[in-house]
């Protein structure tokens, strides 16, 4: 105020010509404060108190009448020169400021030589109670603190009560009656915080403790879960070598089922007197067929179990289709003629030599014309058709025996699946034949279907491809 009086008293001694604001005039004015972007409510009635988390921002204007269309600017000094500076916008922020007394001093002006009266504000900036209260003493539990506050709320309890009664008893306490007893006041505290801090100290290593027990029971349940997680994996391991297993004994069983039931055939027509020679020979042949095909089932099935290993589906070799079919209708004509059932084979002469597996695909064949015997009326036929064309061989085995249902033929490829239609001689049925079929046709890269209609017979179809190399079998 005292640089304002000056300038007025000099300017009116000098009679100088410019424009000189009086303090009558116009004041720079703080009009509006923002905490935290909130206004400030009455905010110049009472101190304001903010915490170094909270951004504080002053709005400044004028007050009285500002004839000049010049654009005010701001000198702005803050807390005795800690910044000093010249601003044009009409307001400034203070932010993170750390904990004491504060002073902004802003003086307006609208040119060089026009100052406006300047004003100041004062602000405090301090922890609140609450975080105050949020802060860890000296580091201690909530426990300890607990402890600790109620034993100084007990002692000042104390103290007011002794100074209480020694009042209304009108006991007059020399000054250095009181410091001994502050002094025993304070040593009572002291001996109370050095118990607390011991605690503390305790209370530290137990959590401490307790914080290794925890790591060293998180550690062991990690490695239990690893241990369950390689358990369950060994679990689905072993449950699909079982499976693999159930499988190969099943189609190992049904596989030596129909050359046994053939031999079993052939020699009960052996018993027959009435036999031709040629029909003799055909039925040692067969004989021979039969025993060959028992013995490669059983060589592949130790062979399997010895090396502990799953047997392979199929194995290729370039080889002969009609070699094959001939070997199948050998074995199971006797069988045929034993139920008066009549098959025929119409397959190409001409048929080519292409990879495959032959007594797979003898499996395949052998279980279609065993089922159409199996099945088949007395006094009907089953016709076996075989061709090729460009890159694959379709096999076709017909009866004109019953026919299959709708509802059957859902489920005829399903593994173990019953089926209304009964074999016509008593024979057993395990469910599998045609889920073995499916199986070896499908590692061929093939595929299998079946057309029936009731009372009108079935016939199955098959069909290879003829381009297949062992790199190209799934």
């Amino acid at each position: 105020m005292k640089k304002v009086f000056f300038i007025i008293i000099v300017s009116l001694s000098c009679g100088l010509s410019f424009n000189t604001v009086f303090a009558d005039d116009i004041q720079t004015e703080i009009s509006e404060i923002f905490i935290n972007n909130i206004l400030l409510e009455n905010a110049f009635s009472s101190d304001i108190i903010i915490e170094p988390s909270d951004k504080i921002t002053f709005v400044f204007g004028r007050k009285y009448k500002y004839s000049s269309s010049s654009p005010l600017s701001f000198l702005i000094d803050f807390n005795n020169g800690e910044i000093k500076k010249t601003i044009t916008d009409n307001k400034i922020t203070f932010a993170n400021l750390p904990e004491g007394v504060y002073i902004l001093n802003v003086q307006a002006y609208f040119d060089e030589n026009n100052e406006i009266i300047p004003t100041n504000i004062k602000f405090i900036v301090r922890e609140s109670i609450a975080n105050f209260e949020n802060k860890s003493l000296f580091s201690l539990p909530p426990m300890a603190l607990y402890i600790l506050f109620s034993v100084l709320l007990l002692e000042f309890i104390l103290i007011l009560y002794l100074l209480f009664i020694k009042t209304n008893k009108k006991v007059i306490i020399t000054e250095q009656e009181e410091y001994v007893n502050l002094d025993q006041a304070y040593s009572v505290l002291k001996k109370s915080y050095s118990d607390l801090n011991a605690a503390n100290k305790t209370l530290n290593f137990n959590i401490k403790k307790m914080e290794r027990i925890i790591g060293n029971l998180e550690d062991a349940n990690v490695e239990l879960l690893n241990q369950k997680e390689n358990l369950l994996v060994k679990k689905s391991q072993l449950e699909d070598l079982h499976i693999q297993k159930d499988e190969l004994y099943a189609v190992a069983i049904h596989d030596l089922k129909n050359p046994a039931a053939a031999m079993k055939g052939l020699i009960q027509l052996l018993d027959d007197f009435d036999l031709t020679a040629q029909e003799q020979q055909e039925i040692m042949e067969g004989l021979v067929a039969s025993s060959e095909s028992i013995f490669k089932l059983t060589e592949e099935l130790s062979t399997s179990i010895s090396n502990n290993t799953e047997q392979n589906l199929i194995t290729l070799e370039d080889a002969s289709l009609k070699k094959v079919i001939d070997t199948v209708f050998t074995i199971n004509n006797a069988y045929a003629n034993k139920k008066d059932i009549r098959i025929i084979n119409r397959s190409s002469a001409t048929l080519p030599n292409f990879y495959f597996d032959p007594n797979k695909i003898k499996e395949v064949i052998d279980n279609l014309i065993n089922n159409a015997i199996k099945y088949g009326p007395k006094d009907t036929e089953v016709i076996l058709e075989a061709f090729f064309t460009n890159s694959k061989v379709t096999i076709e085995v017909s009866d004109t025996g019953v026919g299959i249902s709708d509802e059957d033929l859902k489920k005829i490829f399903k593994k173990g699946a019953t089926l209304s239609a009964k074999p016509t001689g008593n024979e057993s049925s395990s469910g599998l034949g045609l889920w073995i079929v499916k199986k070896i046709v499908e590692a061929h890269n093939g595929k299998v279907w079946v057309k029936s209609k009731l009372g009108k017979g079935t016939t199955f179809i098959v069909e290879i491809p003829t381009n297949l190399t062992n790199d190209k079998v799934d």
